[in-house]
């Protein structure tokens, strides 16, 4: 640290006490400690410069790794939420419109195809987000596996042409899923349609993913004990 914003510090800090001494409780853990009169002299309160500075240096080379600690913090959240928030707006989007189609009785085969493509490439990029940011916190980890589901009834979607691999991503097999809406669609109804339904269920989760997504990734309880003690701790280095 700069010798001169050293001392600017410590300029400020002897202000600080000298307007602290009106107040009992400061005075009372002021009392306590021995350590007072090797910064300020009991005669004239002229602040001994040089002591300070080296508390001050000491004390914030020891914060040096919280300041970096925290930028990456910064960037790895906004990395995130760049790429957490618009995924779920859009597979929210997306699952509500292919529920909608398959309750629309005049929707043809191949609007509901594309409907099911779309669902489907938003989960699947939904799905990757929560995969790859999954190690940052257990939120985001439980999220990623809340979406990975469909693969717990696998077999059930592939026979109507989705395939769901051990992510979790969607594959989709137009053309059977083609048969199956020619031949079969009150299954494709109850297995994406519905209130119980993929789609549905997907809409909800998405929507409630949104609302909750505050503090997805925790401030590191590291950092807040830091931050927590830093201002104090300066003073517990000079009146311990």
């Amino acid at each position: 640290m700069n010798v001169n914003s050293v001392a600017s510090m410590s300029q400020i800090f002897y202000k600080i006490f000298h307007t602290s001494q009106n107040n009992a409780l400061f005075n009372h853990v002021l009392n306590q400690g021995s350590s007072t009169n090797s910064l300020f002299s009991s005669t004239n309160n002229t602040l001994n410069y040089k002591n300070l500075q080296d508390i001050l240096s000491n004390r914030l080379n020891e914060h040096k790794q919280l300041l970096s600690d925290l930028d990456t913090y910064n960037k790895t959240s906004t990395s995130f939420y760049n790429d957490y928030l618009p995924a779920m707006k859009n597979l929210k989007n997306s699952s509500t419109a292919l529920n909608n189609t398959l309750s629309d009785s005049t929707a043809s085969a191949d609007t509901i195809i594309a409907k099911v493509k779309n669902f489907a490439s938003d989960y699947n990029k939904t799905v990757d987000v929560l995969n790859a940011n999954s190690n940052l916190s257990n939120k985001i980890s439980n999220l990623a596996e809340s979406f990975a589901s469909p693969k717990y009834n696998s077999r059930a979607f592939t026979s109507i042409g989705i395939s769901v691999n051990d992510k979790g991503t969607l594959t989709i097999d137009e053309n059977k899923l083609m048969t199956a809406l020619t031949n079969d669609l009150g299954k494709v109804n109850e297995l994406l349609g519905g209130s119980n339904g993929l789609a549905n269920k997907t809409a909800l989760k998405a929507d409630s993913s949104i609302a909750n997504s505050t503090n997805l990734i925790s401030f590191p309880k590291l950092l807040n004990s830091s931050v927590n003690s830093f201002m104090p701790g300066i003073f517990l280095d000079l009146y311990a």
